[in-house]
């Protein structure tokens, strides 16, 4: 699914070295710090699974996905380090990219333009047609009916969960439909416990997404 590189074009060293990752977390002292690391010294072991039949990238937790964008570079593969890149980003993690160190080029060819369009700096139409499949465009159904519009997220989400034994582990029932067409659209403020699988495994994911779409139903409530 993506552009095979046979070698680094140029480049002097493995790029996983040359993106650092800024994060926020808190001493022992209970104050908030910053933290500036290399990507390669965050390595560790992990295994993700893609399943049959969407193939989609399925991964639990940011450590998969900084173990994923070594790997991506170690077999050379530009389509999955875009995806993995994709991913990243969305995290809560602030990544920089050192193109140079003194007078020596560090990120340079295709790799380069991946990280240039990963970061929107550049627009490549062959990769657009990639990975709009791996990525849901929540902003496209601003004049669905609500009804309707909830139909298509539950069928997106259906697709991002396991397939096992011919059919998907967790699927959006109708009466979960309801139940979130009812907390939009309700008058008055509604709370709801996050105790139960069906809330934080199926309600908050759609609620979450509906929120940051552009549907006009959903907003005017």
């Amino acid at each position: 699914g993506g552009q095979f590189c046979p070698d680094y074009y140029g480049m002097k060293h493995e790029l996983i070295e040359c993106i650092t990752s800024e994060e926020l977390f808190t001493d022992l002292n209970d104050d908030p710090q910053f933290r500036k690391s290399k990507l390669s010294d965050l390595l560790t072991e992990s295994k993700v699974v893609v399943y049959f039949p969407d193939y989609y990238l399925l991964v639990s937790s940011r450590q998969q996905l900084i173990n994923l964008l070594d790997y991506a570079i170690y077999i050379r593969n530009i389509g999955f380090f875009i995806l993995v890149l994709f991913a990243l980003r969305r995290t809560s993690m602030y990544l920089e990219y050192h193109e140079k160190k003194d007078k020596v080029v560090q990120i340079t060819g295709p790799w380069k333009e991946a990280i240039l369009y990963v970061l929107g700096a550049s627009t490549d139409s062959h990769y657009d047609t990639i990975f709009e499949k791996q990525f849901v465009n929540i902003k496209q159904h601003s004049n669905l009916p609500l009804r309707d519009f909830i139909e298509v997220l539950s069928d997106n989400f259906t697709r991002y969960q396991r397939h096992v034994d011919g059919e998907y582990q967790i699927i959006p029932r109708t009466k979960q439909k309801r139940f979130l067409e009812r907390i939009i659209c309700g008058e008055e403020c509604f709370h709801f416990s996050e105790v139960g699988s069906g809330k934080t495994k199926v309600i908050m994911p759609l609620l979450c997404q509906i929120f940051l779409s552009s549907n006009k139903e959903a907003h005017k409530h």
